[in-house]
C-alpha cells in the first residue's frame, strides 16, 4: 500500500460539536490512505471521546487504534467525520474516505484537491 505523498498547501480544523476549542495543522495526503489520522496528543489537546477501536496494517504491521469522531474543515467545508488516533505519528494524515464526505478529490493533474460531486446511482 505505498504511495506517493503529497503535503497539501492546506489547514485542517479539527472540534467536535460540544467543544469549543479548535486547533488548526498542517496535512499530509498519502494515495492508498483510507482513513484520516491524527496524533493522539491533538486528540487529547481537543478532549476528543472515543467511539471505537480499528485494526489497520501499517508499514509496521497491524495495530488497534483509538477511533474518533471530531468536525473537520478543509477548503471551507466542514463535516463530521471518523478519525483514528496514533501514537507513533506526530502530523496528520488526510484519508480518502474524509475526501469523499467533503467532497473534494486530488485532481490527477495537478496534485492539488478541487471540489467533486456525489453520486447518487
Amino acid at each position: 500500500m505505498g504511495g506517493e505523498w503529497g503535503t497539501y498547501g492546506l489547514r485542517l480544523l479539527l472540534g467536535t460539536r460540544l467543544r469549543v476549542g479548535a486547533r488548526l495543522l498542517g496535512l499530509l495526503r498519502m494515495r492508498g490512505a483510507m482513513d484520516t489520522v491524527i496524533p493522539r496528543k491533538i486528540a487529547g489537546e481537543l478532549e476528543l471521546p472515543v467511539t471505537g477501536k480499528s485494526v489497520v496494517l501499517t508499514a509496521k504491521g497491524s495495530m488497534e487504534l483509538d477511533e474518533y469522531i471530531g468536525v473537520l474543515e478543509v477548503m471551507g467545508k466542514r463535516r463530521a467525520v471518523p478519525m483514528l488516533v496514533s501514537d507513533e505519528m506526530d502530523f496528520a494524515l488526510l484519508g480518502v474516505t474524509t475526501l469523499e464526505l467533503l467532497r473534494l478529490e486530488v485532481d490527477p493533474t495537478t496534485g492539488k484537491l478541487k471540489e467533486s460531486v456525489a453520486f447518487l446511482l
